[in-house]
């Protein structure tokens, strides 16, 4: 389970920063307007914080990836894990685009 969990770790990363920028949204519209520098600049510090991660997690799935030998059988899992940060982060960067 562990090991499932570190693989999807980059796209469980982008899913809490997509639910966390709508929620953010969301209130920012029911107490005044999303557009409002003060939340947009949250949308952003969160964006920072949540691609901070997804690079963290692309960084350790690498480091891991380099230690493993061609045939080991955990390879896949790590090689998924750094597609997935990295996914992650670029996926992360571009929602956090409508803030700028």
């Amino acid at each position: 389970m562990r090991r499932w969990a570190f693989t999807l770790l980059g796209l469980i990363i982008w899913a809490a920063h997509f639910l966390g920028v709508y929620a953010i949204a969301s209130l920012a519209d029911v107490v005044s307007h999303a557009d409002d520098p003060p939340w947009r600049l949250g949308v952003l510090a969160f964006s920072l914080i949540c691609g901070l991660a997804a690079l963290g997690a692309g960084v350790v799935a690498v480091r891991r990836l380099e230690r493993t030998d061609q045939a080991e059988p955990g390879r896949f899992m790590n090689e998924m894990a750094a597609v997935g940060a990295g996914i992650a982060f670029i996926a992360i960067v571009w929602q956090a685009l409508p803030a700028l």
